[in-house]
C-alpha cells in the first residue's frame, strides 16, 4: 500500500466531523491532523477522527487579538 502524507488537513463544519470520518476511514492514520474546526475539542477531534497526532488552527483567534497569523 501507499504511504500516509506527512500531514492531512481537516476543515469541515463542526457537525459534519462524523461525515468527515466515514470518508476518510482508517486512512491516514499515521498522519499529522491538522485541524481548523472549530467547537469540537482537541479530544474530540482525536477521539472521533482517529488520530494520533492533531495540532489546530484558530484564525478567527487572531483576527479578535488583531494580532498573528495562521
Amino acid at each position: 500500500g501507499q504511504a500516509d502524507p506527512a500531514w492531512v488537513l481537516v476543515g469541515c463544519k463542526p457537525q459534519d466531523i462524523h461525515r468527515l470520518k466515514e470518508t476518510i476511514g482508517d486512512r491516514f492514520k499515521d498522519s499529522l491532523f491538522v485541524s481548523l474546526l472549530a467547537a469540537v475539542t482537541e479530544e474530540d477531534q482525536r477521539a472521533i477522527l482517529g488520530a494520533k497526532r492533531l495540532i489546530r488552527v484558530m484564525p478567527n483567534l487572531h483576527v479578535a487579538h488583531r494580532v498573528g497569523v495562521s
